[in-house]
């Protein structure tokens, strides 16, 4: 199984009753292949895992208009099961399937896409043991498009995805709020919490995004924001805003579950705790595998039903 992504590639070597054997990284994501050899790379990826083809199961940007094969959107509201009923097999190596995105249009006419988080999505619902459960649970998924989604009775209701991550970085490195931020490659500097307080605290009060981030270059120029807290302001603002506005845009109660790597979400949590919300964690790359584990145990069975 592989979650393959635009800079990064994970593998899981499995067997038949779904023991975790073995497992690998690599940076080799769709964007760092220039030559289109996805084949290739597939092969020195898994050859030392599996030195001979095996029946294999990849989810991610490896099935977007940029990677190997296209694979399909399938339509929001879908049941997560259907994933596996929609799966595109690799030309060139029919042992080797994709598992499709979900597109959403909503009544008013907007769009929105995800692939890869789909497969995290069934899987924190397995890890939860949700996939049955009638409530509605708001699943978000931070980093650098973070997805916010609802789930509903197995069934992917909607989602929206907020660009914070990329935005946070386009501003740090080629805007002017960039110029007072510490150099992180010569002085690496973590999120400082008080910073980051400060940001939140910011992005709940009246004036707007835009208003909000400039703040990041006045404060510092005054110091009113320590240079070393600069950063952490400005992730703060971002992120308050992020939540302020997808708390209000998918308004279900209960708690949030936060599926993402452990430095990131532990921002997450620190925010959407400051609204008085309870906030569970699941880690990322669990979440993908059970996901992934998943769709495979129930396209095993559907095609056990077709004969």
């Amino acid at each position: 199984m592989l979650d393959w992504g635009t800079s990064n590639v994970r593998v899981w070597l499995l067997a038949q009753d779904g023991t975790l054997l073995d497992s690998k990284q690599s940076s080799a994501g769709i964007n760092r292949i220039s030559d289109g050899d996805f084949h290739t790379t597939f092969n020195n990826l898994t050859r030392e895992l599996a030195p001979t083809p095996l029946p294999t199961l990849m989810s991610g940007m490896i099935g977007s208009r940029q990677g190997w094969v296209e694979a399909p959107y399938l339509e929001c509201p879908v049941a997560l099961e259907d994933l596996a009923y929609q799966l595109t097999t690799v030309p060139a190596a029919p042992q080797i399937q994709i598992v499709p995105g979900v597109h959403l249009e909503t009544a008013s006419g907007r769009h929105d896409v995800m692939r890869g988080e789909e497969v995290q999505i069934a899987g924190a619902l397995a890890q939860m043991n949700a996939e049955i459960d009638t409530r509605a649970h708001l699943i978000c998924l931070p980093g650098t498009h973070s997805k916010w989604a609802v789930v509903e009775d197995g069934q992917l209701q909607s989602f929206s995805t907020s660009m914070t991550g990329e935005v946070f970085a386009a501003l740090s490195e080629h805007t002017i709020l960039g110029a007072l931020l510490p150099d992180e490659d010569a002085n690496p500097v973590n999120i400082s919490p008080a910073g980051f307080d400060r940001g939140l605290a910011r992005a709940g009060e009246d004036g707007g995004l835009l208003h909000h981030l400039f703040s990041v270059r006045a404060e510092g120029l005054f110091d009113s924001v320590p240079s070393g807290d600069l950063r952490g302001y400005l992730s703060g603002i971002l992120i308050g805003h992020e939540i302020r506005d997808m708390l209000v845009q998918h308004n279900t109660a209960g708690a949030i579950t936060i599926v993402g790597d452990a430095g990131l979400a532990d921002h997450y949590v620190r925010a959407i705790s400051s609204l008085g919300r309870t906030v569970t964690t699941i880690d990322p790359q669990q979440a993908t595998l059970a996901g992934l584990q998943m769709i495979r145990n129930a396209s095993n069975k559907n095609e056990t039903r077709k004969y």
